[in-house]
C-alpha cells in the first residue's frame, strides 16, 4: 500500500471518491458516476486474521434483517438503530447470516468501518456467490465470503460438492478469505435461547443469568486458544422464526430484545468489548 494512502480501517472507515466520467469525442461530459473506495488489505496468516497488516480480533454477532413492526426487510431507521447498538455494545463487525443485506447496510458499514463477514444462501449455489461478489466487491467492509450456513460438512460427499463452490469464490475475488458457517453441535456461533425478564437464583435454561454465564464459559474457551480471531454471538436480536416445540415466540438467542431492548448479556459483553477492552479495538463514537 502506497505511503500517501489513508486505509479504510476497522473503526475508522475512510473512503475515497471515484469519480467515473464519460465525454465525448470532443471532450464534452456525458454523463458521470460516484463509487466511495475504501483501500484495505485483508489476510490470514497463520492463526491470525489481518486487516491492513494488523491482527483484527472479530466481536460482535450474527444479524438479521428482522423488526417486530416490518418483519423481514430493510428500514433506514431500523439501520441507523442498530448500528448505534453494535458501537454502544463495542462490536467492531458482523455476519449477514443468512443472505445478503440491502447495499444501504453495507454502505453504512463502509463508511463507520464496520467489519462484514457476507453471507449468501445456498439455493442455485454457484450462481449466488457470483451474484454476492460481483455486487459487494467493492465494499471495503467486506473481508470474508460464507459462502453456506450450517450445512453437513463432516463427509467426504461434502467436501466434493463444497471445494468447487469454494473454487468460484476464490476466482470470482481472490484477495478475500472464504468460509462458512458450521453446523449446529459442531463448534460454531454460540448462543443461548433467552427469555427477557426471567430470572433465577441459580441459571437455569432460558434465565437472563443462563444466557450471561454461558456466553462467559465460551469467552474463557476463546480467551485461551490463539487460532480464535473473534467471536460473533448468534443472535445480536430476537427473531420471528417458524412456530415449534422448541420456540416460545421466536428465536430467544438475542442479547437484545425484538424491539432492542437489552437483556443482561448485553451489559455483560459491553464490559467485556469495550470497558475492558479484551484485546479488541472497537469502534470510534461518532
Amino acid at each position: 500500500m502506497a505511503r500517501d494512502v489513508r486505509p479504510w480501517a476497522p473503526g475508522d472507515g475512510y473512503l475515497y471518491d471515484l469519480e467515473v466520467q464519460l465525454v465525448d469525442p470532443a471532450g464534452a461530459l456525458v454523463d458521470s458516476y460516484h463509487q466511495s473506495v475504501g483501500v484495505r488489505t485483508v489476510e490470514v496468516r497463520d492463526t491470525e486474521f489481518l486487516i491492513n497488516g494488523e491482527p483484527f480480533r472479530f466481536t460482535g454477532f450474527g444479524m438479521h434483517e428482522d423488526h417486530p413492526t416490518l418483519g423481514k426487510g430493510h428500514n433506514d431507521a431500523f439501520l441507523v438503530q442498530d448500528f448505534a447498538l453494535l458501537s454502544w455494545i463495542g462490536a467492531n463487525s458482523f455476519r449477514t447470516s443468512h443472505y445478503p443485506y440491502s447495499e444501504d447496510v453495507l454502505d453504512l458499514a463502509d463508511s463507520r468501518g464496520i467489519v462484514v463477514i457476507d453471507e449468501t444462501a445456498q439455493a442455485v449455489h454457484a450462481q449466488a456467490i457470483h451474484e454476492l461478489v460481483a455486487r459487494d466487491k467493492n465494499h471495503p467492509c467486506v473481508v470474508l465470503w460464507s459462502i453456506a450456513n450450517e450445512p453437513e460438512s463432516e463427509t467426504a460427499e461434502a467436501e466434493d460438492y463444497f471445494r468447487p463452490l469454494f473454487d468460484v469464490a476464490r476466482a470470482a475475488d481472490p484477495t478475500r478469505p472464504v468460509g462458512f458457517v458450521n453446523v449446529m453441535l459442531a463448534p460454531h456461533e454460540y448462543g443461548a435461547d433467552t427469555l427477557p425478564g426471567l430470572h433465577g437464583v441459580a441459571p437455569q435454561p432460558w434465565t437472563e443469568e443462563y444466557q450471561v454465564e454461558y456466553l462467559a464459559m465460551n469467552h474463557r474457551v476463546f480467551d485461551r486458544l490463539d487460532a480464535v480471531v473473534g467471536e460473533h454471538v448468534w443472535n445480536f436480536a430476537d427473531f420471528a422464526t417458524t412456530p415449534g416445540i422448541m420456540r416460545v415466540g421466536g428465536n430467544k438467542k438475542g442479547v437484545f430484545t425484538r424491539d432492542r431492548s437489552p437483556k443482561a448479556a448485553a451489559f455483560a459483553l459491553r464490559r467485556r468489548w469495550r470497558e475492558c477492552g479484551a484485546g479488541v479495538r472497537v469502534l470510534t463514537e461518532r
